[in-house]
């Protein structure tokens, strides 16, 4: 699961279901108060293109254009141009133990949306959406395809749109192996060379905003998580 600091929740299943219009290409949740959105934007189905989403707070945009996107040998990108529908949604409210640190509890809740995005001669990949009251989270999930014995994943093309001139605050890893063991540097986005590979929890942060985190969580038989600045652009894939 793919995740960063943010949130959303409450208005989630009305969100998913306007989104079901045919003219709207486009999923939103917003949290309970209203402050952060979180929303999707579907390429036209058979285009090449893939989905692009986005994170706003109390209305400014943190993070945009971002993409989703997942490559399968056989297939290729399994988001390019796909149909996408919303097939379930849920919300969540739980108290959870927490073992360590100040409190000895945790609420657990969120609202989760379920969408199949699929192409013909493809295999569906479903993306899970998630929203906190403090964070938004997603992954991909394909079904078992009986048919497949296996599955090669050649891409995982998900990145996050950077905007404005915030600070990143992470270490610079030498490769992918790396023990996670380095000083952690405070460089200015602009600066960040590009194809650095980058350890997570990565932190951004801006003079007039909130601060993000971006992170991995709940990675079962998937390759840990780090990121690299995009060339000279404003994405971290």
């Amino acid at each position: 699961m793919r995740a960063c600091a943010a949130a959303a929740a409450i208005l989630l299943l009305a969100a998913l279901v306007r989104a079901q219009k045919a003219t709207d290409r486009a999923i939103e949740l917003r949290s309970p108060g209203g402050r952060i959105a979180l929303r999707v934007r579907l390429p036209a189905a058979g285009s090449a293109e893939v989905p692009r989403w986005s994170l706003a707070v109390d209305g400014a945009t943190l993070l945009d254009g971002g993409r989703l996107g997942l490559t399968i040998e056989g297939d290729g990108e399994l988001f390019a141009g796909a149909v996408a529908q919303v097939v379930a949604s849920r919300v969540h409210d739980e108290r959870i133990p927490v073992s360590f640190g100040k409190a000895d509890h945790a609420r657990d809740r969120f609202g989760e949306g379920r969408v199949v995005c699929a192409a013909p001669g493809r295999v569906p990949v479903h993306l899970v959406l998630r929203a906190y009251d403090d964070a938004i989270a997603f992954r991909y999930e394909i079904p078992a395809a009986p048919a497949r014995a296996e599955l090669r994943v050649l891409a995982e093309g998900t990145s996050f749109g950077v905007t404005g001139r915030p600070t990143i605050h992470t270490q610079f890893l030498e490769h992918f192996r790396s023990s996670h063991e380095y000083v952690v540097r405070e460089t200015p986005f602009a600066e960040l060379p590009a194809g650095q590979l980058l350890d997570v929890p990565l932190t951004i942060t801006r003079y007039d905003g909130p601060v993000l985190s971006i992170t991995e969580a709940a990675l079962v038989r998937w390759a840990g998580m780090s990121l690299r600045r995009d060339g000279d652009s404003h994405e971290l894939a």
